[in-house]
């Protein structure tokens, strides 16, 4: 056969065919094999990017916390129930919540899962919302103090440790000092639930990819390696989730701000200034109130007035003893107080006095004397005559 030779023979082509198709339905194979595994992440990936988007812009990250307190609560006594093990159950619960358990040995046996996980989860959820309540008060001030004195900054970190770890939370100064009964708490747990799905998703991501690399190897067992794969990969996120809330609850629960307590200098000075602030506010009050009365009795004076000019546009005068003193005594000093202010402007508008010159006195021309005109007359009878008129 010669190089360009078409090849036309039927077997040849038949051959070639069956190869095509074998490999095709081999990649086929293998494609169909890599979408079921991807199906089992992308419904796991769906739930955790759908709590993360809820932490992320604060959508139902309330109910997400309450859930996740209710649901670590209910693990943690369905496990220590079954185990008929109260003093392990109340280590736990210290290590989770930070509280003693106010539930008695005899109480934990008899009653319910649901009864005893609705209990605990009232006291603890309780105590969730009072610990956020003074988290607020301690960096509400200090959030005040950094907007006024430097207000080039926009954010401000928030630190947030419970005895092992510490997270850095990142808050908005002026959504704080608008409303920071919602936006510190709602900062707080933004950043303690978004940092713990992170961390956990991603070791979470590295066991899959080491059980997939695993099954592969059930096929020696005569078992298919995908189910095995569904059933594993169902135990570990079972597992993230369950650790992501545990976590999550306990360093909320448990977790302090890292506040320094002020020396008696401090404190001292802190005092002073709140008395300062005190008097300050007592000052301005009392103002107020003059202001008040002063406004009252212009108004009243106003008003009187008016009634005068009504009065003798009708023709009746008013006399002069109708009118009270308080007004006499409000207008005669409203009076003075306008007749110095304007000989205090005219004193400032002047100019500043001149020095005062000697007073010249010329000899005085005698009648007969020649007149100092030039005219060769005297006196007398040039220019004296009009003096003498004079």
């Amino acid at each position: 056969i010669q190089e360009g030779e078409v090849i036309q023979h039927s077997m040849i082509t038949k051959s070639i065919e069956r190869a095509q198709k074998k490999v095709e339905e081999n990649n086929f194979g293998y494609r169909k094999h890599t979408l079921e595994y991807d199906d089992v992440m992308n419904g796991q990936r769906t739930v955790i990017y759908t709590r993360r988007k809820h932490a992320l812009f604060g959508e139902r990250l309330s109910v997400d916390i309450s859930n996740m307190i209710y649901d670590s609560i209910e693990n943690l006594v369905e496990e220590c129930q079954s185990a008929n093990d109260f003093e392990n159950f109340e280590l736990e619960m210290i290590k989770l919540t930070g509280m003693q358990v106010k539930c008695t040995a005899k109480e934990f046996s008899s009653s319910s899962v649901d009864n005893i996980t609705q209990k605990l989860f009232d006291d603890v959820y309780q105590a969730y919302k009072d610990k956020f309540l003074k988290f607020t008060e301690i960096a509400s001030p200090i959030i005040q103090r950094v907007a006024e004195n430097q207000p080039q900054y926009k954010n401000i970190i928030i630190p947030l440790s419970d005895g092992r770890r510490k997270r850095n939370i990142i808050a908005n100064i002026s959504k704080c000092i608008e409303n920071p009964q919602v936006e510190i708490p709602l900062a707080i747990e933004k950043g303690v639930v978004l940092g713990f799905i992170d961390d956990e998703w991603k070791e979470h991501l590295r066991a899959m990819d080491e059980l997939k690399e695993s099954v592969r190897n059930a096929v020696y067992e005569q078992k298919d390696p995908l189910l095995i794969y569904k059933l594993e990969a169902y135990e570990l996120f079972k597992k993230l989730i369950q650790t992501i809330n545990s976590e999550a609850v306990s360093f909320l629960l448990r977790g302090n701000l890292p506040v320094a307590q002020p020396t008696p200098e401090q404190q001292q000075q802190m005092e002073q200034m709140r008395q300062m602030q005190q008097m300050e506010q007592m000052r301005q009050m009392q103002q107020m109130r003059q202001m008040q009365q002063l406004q009252q009795q212009v108004q009243q004076q106003a008003q009187q007035q008016a009634q005068q000019v009504q009065q003798m546009q009708q023709g009746r005068v008013v006399p002069v003893y109708e009118i009270t003193d308080q007004v006499r005594t409000v207008s005669n000093r409203q009076v003075k107080a306008e007749r110095r202010d304007l000989l205090s402007q005219s004193y400032s508008n002047t100019q500043a006095p001149q020095k005062k010159q000697p007073v010249r006195v010329d000899k005085k021309i005698g009648r007969n004397d020649p007149c100092p005109c030039g005219s060769g007359k005297k006196y007398k009878a040039c220019c004296g005559k009009y003096a003498d008129v004079d």
